[in-house]
């Protein structure tokens, strides 16, 4: 079966990849250091993962950053817990 990634979400990627895998939400929570609860809002995409999350994904999934984004732009913001910007960066696949 032909599965077309790149015309997939970022969010239906990574569940793509974890069943791929064969990993249950429970043991990819567990690698993020989030609840089961709290990962299934990022797959569904009722929440957006951070890049620290990202990142590990594509380690737990052995696939590139640019294979999880395909052809998104995606754009970080990092600010700190009280609400202040340190800056936005922006991530273009390969």
């Amino acid at each position: 079966m032909f599965v077309k990634i790149y015309s997939m979400k970022l969010n239906e990627k990574v569940q793509y990849f974890r069943e791929t895998k064969r990993l249950s939400q429970e043991s990819i929570a567990y690698e993020l250091g989030i609840t089961q609860s709290q990962y299934s809002r990022r797959e569904s995409g009722a929440i957006k993962f951070n890049s620290d999350e990202i990142a590990l994904l594509g380690k737990l999934f052995e696939v590139s950053a640019s294979k999880l984004f395909g052809d998104e732009s995606v754009i970080f913001n990092n600010s700190n817990q009280k609400g202040g910007n340190f800056g936005q960066y922006i991530a273009l696949p390969e």
